[in-house]
């Protein structure tokens, strides 16, 4: 029996499924970036999804983080718990900083100045000199929020003090005026926490329930968008910059987020269940496995052909085949350093 076949019995929140699906958001991601280096269709509705498709992306890879730790909790308990800075956090990390020096090179060889400051948020916190950097260091920081908390033994006390943790977070985000892209997908993560012990245990529901679920997200994420975006151009007259505003702005992504999720995630399983080979082809399943080297390598390969490549068209399909091909040959010796770290075959 195909791999395809077998795929069919799998449930839109399993391993496998996740990994395909990080094919198609990395491709999203990618789809983003080039979007802000050629400006395509800039004039035009395409530009808006364009602009926000990224952080779609972005949503879904931070909401499946925090559901698949949860999840391996649960099924592990203390000895995942005991596991995990080395087998969970410490690859991560480590893998962050192997593109750090890459770009820190890159950065030398271009003259730019590396000052102690950006060392110290490159390692820490706070800004990085890797570009795009930002999404790593946010789930790294979920990651150490998670351990944290993960230690408190009651699953109920956890999910409080999980939820107020990040919720502090995103309200502290906000009051110093930082950008809503870079940390309201942290709710999503804690959306992959509270879904993964609801589901504990738990059968998947039917097709009909599933299709009602996939209408309320859209429309909560469709209405919802709509709303920040005519926020974000001014269509009320409300003025940026107002805490007020902005908090009318990220209530407003964070539900359409949700919706986001709940839409997504309903649409996958009924696919699943009925044309699987959409979700698990070798496309999806090649482009998942090397998703986190493909986003790391974006700003560094866009940054260095944009300089050489005149035309926006080559430009773009060039720089795709680059940070793909790139990334496989990578994604090799960085996946078997970090199999050794962590003690696996």
């Amino acid at each position: 029996m195909s791999s395809t076949n077998n795929f069919s019995n799998k449930s839109a929140f399993s391993k496998e499924t996740f990994q395909c699906l990080k094919g198609y958001l990395a491709l999203c991601v990618l789809i983003h970036h080039l979007y802000q280096f050629t400006a395509f269709l800039a004039d035009t509705s395409f530009g808006i999804v364009f602009t926000l498709l990224g952080h779609w992306a972005v949503v879904m890879f931070i909401f499946m983080s925090g559901y698949g730790l949860s999840t391996s909790y649960l099924a592990h308990r203390e000895k995942y718990l005991r596991t995990f800075p080395r087998k969970r956090l410490l690859p991560f990390y480590l893998t962050y900083l192997f593109f750090a020096v890459i770009y820190a090179v890159y950065e030398s060889i271009i003259g730019s100045e590396i000052t102690f400051h950006m060392v110290f948020r490159t390692l820490t916190y706070g800004g990085t000199i890797v570009s795009f950097g930002w999404y790593f260091q946010l789930t790294l920081l979920l990651y150490l929020v998670f351990f944290v908390t993960r230690l408190i033994k009651k699953d109920r006390i956890f999910l409080i003090v999980i939820s107020f943790l990040i919720a502090a977070f995103v309200v502290y985000k906000l009051i110093i005026g930082e950008s809503l892209m870079v940390y309201a997908p942290a709710v999503s993560f804690l959306a992959g926490v509270i879904i993964a012990h609801i589901r504990d245990g738990k059968k998947s529901i039917g097709t009909g329930k599933t299709v009602l679920l996939f209408i309320a997200g859209i429309i909560l994420f469709g209405s919802f968008t709509v709303a920040g975006i005519m926020i974000d151009y001014g269509y009320f007259g409300l003025v940026k910059g107002n805490v007020i505003v902005d908090a009318i702005a990220l209530v407003s992504m964070i539900i359409a987020d949700l919706g986001l999720i709940l839409s997504v995630m309903s649409l996958i399983g009924i696919i699943c269940r009925f044309v699987p080979a959409v979700i698990n082809n070798p496309v999806s399943r090649f482009l998942g496995m090397n998703c986190l080297e493909i986003y790391a390598l974006q700003g560094l390969v866009l940054r260095i052909l944009y300089q050489i490549i005149p035309s926006k068209i080559v430009y773009a399909i060039v720089s795709a085949l680059c940070i793909i091909g790139v990334a496989a040959l990578l994604h090799y010796p960085i996946n078997l350093i970090m199999k050794r770290i962590k003690g696996t075959n």
